[in-house]
């Protein structure tokens, strides 16, 4: 039972984090937070500077560790692309269940075993969003996982989805998609796939390219933030920036409209407090170097 609920109330508390590099030390963390009523730990096998591209593997070692020293359930994160993964994971950590992110976004049908055609997906998708309306970032983001390696191939039509301004613009482009793909198995029926992959507009995993092949993919294609804004300009917000429209939609993101402060000559904080200041309160300052975090405290 959770000390901030009410007395007839109880308040599940779960966690997820990431692994140091040191076992020892991420045991020593999980249980600090079993110890602090955490019931339900996730356990990410990377530490927080593997991240794009350098993730590189997760630690199902570091995982393992934690299952055993703990006796909260633990789920695992990290590595897996199949639903084999996950059974191995399973079988291997010893954990009671398995999160995907990643993985799960590039087929959401990972976990039933199946590599549907993508645009199977991507139509259930949409069908979802006019039913539950969201962002329009949201939608993008998601087709841009989904059609990933069928994009790499029609460039001009990622450069389309990037731009798009309406949810009927995104289905399109998907429908063409759809139709491109359809054509080209039509062109190759009998044939078999090339590489380790399969075809491209099957739901497959991505595999993060290296530091040095990854400088080489940003080189030949412009990132989807650079395209929407050289269509949209300013209008585009990051979706940080739209779930604070959402709450205030009077809220206003143009730098020309964000007030000016005049710098304190001590510190350089903003001098954003016009109202007098106590004398003793300006000596107490004045002796600490005018260090004062977050008082903003003008004279």
């Amino acid at each position: 039972k959770n000390d901030f609920a009410g007395p007839r109330e109880t308040l599940s508390v779960t966690c997820k984090i990431r692994v140091f590099p040191e076992i020892d030390k991420t045991v020593r963390y999980a249980q600090m937070l079993e110890k602090a009523g955490c019931q339900l730990l996730t356990v990410h096998g990377r530490t927080k500077e593997q991240k794009g591209p350098l993730s590189g593997a997760a630690s199902w070692e570091h995982i393992k560790a934690v299952r055993k020293a703990v006796a909260i359930p633990v789920f695992a994160n990290g590595n897996i692309q199949c639903l084999q993964d996950v059974e191995r994971c399973l079988r291997d950590t010893g954990v009671q269940g398995v999160m995907s992110a990643e993985g799960n976004l590039h087929n959401p049908a990972l976990f039933e075993g199946r590599s549907p055609a993508v645009w199977e997906l991507a139509e259930e998708y949409l069908d979802i969003v006019r039913e539950h309306p969201c962002p329009l970032s949201y939608v993008r983001a998601h087709l841009f996982k989904l059609w990933h390696h069928t994009l790499q191939v029609h460039q001009e039509l990622r450069e389309e989805l990037a731009k798009v301004k309406t949810l009927e613009g995104i289905a399109a482009v998907s429908q063409e998609l759809k139709l491109r793909c359809q054509e080209e198995i039509s062109r190759q029926e009998g044939a078999k796939p090339t590489g380790d992959l399969p075809f491209h507009w099957i739901c497959q995993p991505y595999i993060r390219p290296g530091p040095r092949e990854g400088s080489k993919e940003k080189a030949g294609a412009r990132s989807k933030r650079a395209l929407e804004e050289e269509e949209g300009g300013t209008e585009v917000l990051s979706k940080n920036k739209q779930k604070k429209q959402l709450r205030n939609p009077h809220k206003t993101f143009d730098p020309s409209l964000k007030p000016k402060y005049a710098k304190c000559d001590q510190c350089g904080n903003p001098k954003m407090c016009v109202q007098p200041v106590p004398r003793l309160l300006q000596e107490a300052s004045l002796q600490r170097d005018c260090r004062l975090p977050r008082s903003r405290i003008a004279f």
